[in-house]
């Protein structure tokens, strides 16, 4: 039988002094981790149902049109991506750990240049870059009834997402080649996705704000309110990530702790990704804006279809 001492102090210190004590930044990269495995675990569940509800609509092979193809390989390029991100993760995660129960002084393992592995980087900036390109495209068909206008609307985003993959680019070389910090090149490419993704959400939330008010001014208050309701300004504009970027930016400003910055990086590779799991969730349910939604609603209130 086993016999466990009474702890005579509530000090980590004097209750296990052979373990070391959990350094600035080991806490917020641990309690990262289980965020980030939270919105994971949000990430698969809804990548199956986009993926199960895909089979009803197209049983068969040649029933698949184009866009469906396309935007199946996108969701399942993007669960890869933020699969791996995450196994990296929890790579570090683990050398983290590793290193801490072995010795009390040393480097901290966190502040290693690296981030999460070169790997893990990578997949970081593709899935922000996947995501950023999946905004412009909802945003132009958004902008569809304008015409070749629309291209106007989304030339300077698209100009910023030119930045973002070359200011990423660097920054990812950065993290796999240099001992200095580099907190002043995440300002630099956050900064960027920031503004590009504020800039889309303006846009988004705006346009569905005055289609909205068409329809209710041409069939009433009661028809295409869930394409334009708030639920759907906030997914279809990717608002969370907008959020956690911003919540990063502020973090990893001088003259703020950023240790904390590390628990919102490891979020931020996964919120990034699950924004446009629920975008891709809404098209396949047929709740999302698309070019043709203003004449079916028109259609349902001529044949006098109930719409919700």
């Amino acid at each position: 039988m086993s016999f466990i001492p009474p702890l005579n102090s509530t000090t980590y210190e004097d209750n296990y002094p052979e373990c070391p004590t959990p350094s600035a930044t080991t806490k917020p990269w641990i309690y990262g981790t289980i965020f980030a495995g939270i919105f994971y675990g949000a990430i698969t569940i809804l990548y199956v149902a986009y993926v199960q509800l895909m089979r009803k609509q197209y049983p068969k092979p040649d029933l698949f049109t184009r866009q469906a193809i396309v935007l199946l390989g996108y969701a399942s390029f993007t669960f890869v991506l933020c699969t791996m991100t995450m196994v990296c993760i929890l790579q570090k995660t683990a050398t983290l750990l590793n290193i801490a129960m072995c010795t009390r002084s040393g480097p901290d393992p966190v502040v290693v240049p690296g981030g999460v592995g070169t790997v893990g980087n990578v997949c970081f900036m593709l899935t922000s870059w996947a995501a950023d390109a999946l905004l412009i495209w909802r945003c132009i068909v958004m902008y569809h009834d304008l015409g070749k206008r629309k291209w106007l609307v989304v030339a300077f985003p698209m100009l910023l997402q030119v930045a973002s993959i070359a200011l990423g680019s660097y920054f990812c070389y950065v993290l796999s080649t240099t001992n200095d910090d580099i907190y002043v090149d995440m300002i630099y490419y956050e900064s960027t996705t920031l503004a590009l993704n504020a800039i889309l959400t303006v846009l988004i939330v705006s346009r569905l704000m005055v289609l909205r008010h068409r329809v209710r001014q041409a069939l009433g208050t009661n028809f295409g309110c869930e394409y334009t309701n708030i639920a759907a300004m906030l997914t279809e504009s990717q608002a969370m990530t907008l959020v956690a970027q911003g919540v990063m930016l502020s973090f990893i400003h001088p003259g703020t702790s950023r240790h904390w910055a590390l628990l919102v990086y490891e979020v931020l590779s996964q919120v990034q990704a699950l924004a446009p799991m629920l975008i891709l969730y809404r098209v396949i349910q047929g709740k999302a804006w698309s070019s043709n939604t203003f004449a079916q609603i028109t259609k349902s209130k001529s044949f006098g279809v109930a719409w919700p």
